[in-house]
């Protein structure tokens, strides 16, 4: 599945910067990034070995999967919010405006986290505390 979804991933994007293949591009690339996604998720399920193993459990990618479920939450929303707040971020070149998309989706993600989330997480243990009387 892994090979499958980088290689898609791969020619959509040459077809896009060879400004062939129209809407089939985007297509290609969602299907691409979905199959990429879910090899990592099954491969995570299992556990990985080796170097990939150890770059999975490093301290950043472990602070990246806290934050997950904010970036899964938010990325859809920061385009909007950086094509009405910045101007010109539209007309940028694809790289820069790549990166700021991932910045200030993972900085919402990460004040998500903190002010929200793990406060939430926090109430857990009392209200199963609770349920158990």
């Amino acid at each position: 599945m892994g090979v499958i979804g980088a290689v898609l991933v791969a020619i959509t994007l040459a077809m896009r910067y060879a400004a062939v293949g129209g809407q089939y591009q985007v297509v290609g690339l969602d299907f691409g990034v979905s199959l990429l996604s879910m090899w990592l998720v099954a491969g995570a399920a299992r556990g990985f070995a080796g170097s990939a193993g150890g770059v999975l459990s490093s301290p950043p990618m472990i602070a990246v999967g806290r934050i997950s479920y904010g970036l899964y939450l938010y990325h859809g929303f920061t385009p909007y919010l950086l094509g009405r707040y910045v101007p010109g971020f539209v007309a940028l070149p694809d790289p820069v405006r790549v990166a700021m998309l991932v910045t200030v989706t993972a900085l919402i993600a990460v004040v998500s986290w903190y002010g929200l989330e793990q406060p939430f997480l926090q109430l857990k243990p009392a209200a199963a505390a609770s349920l158990d009387r």
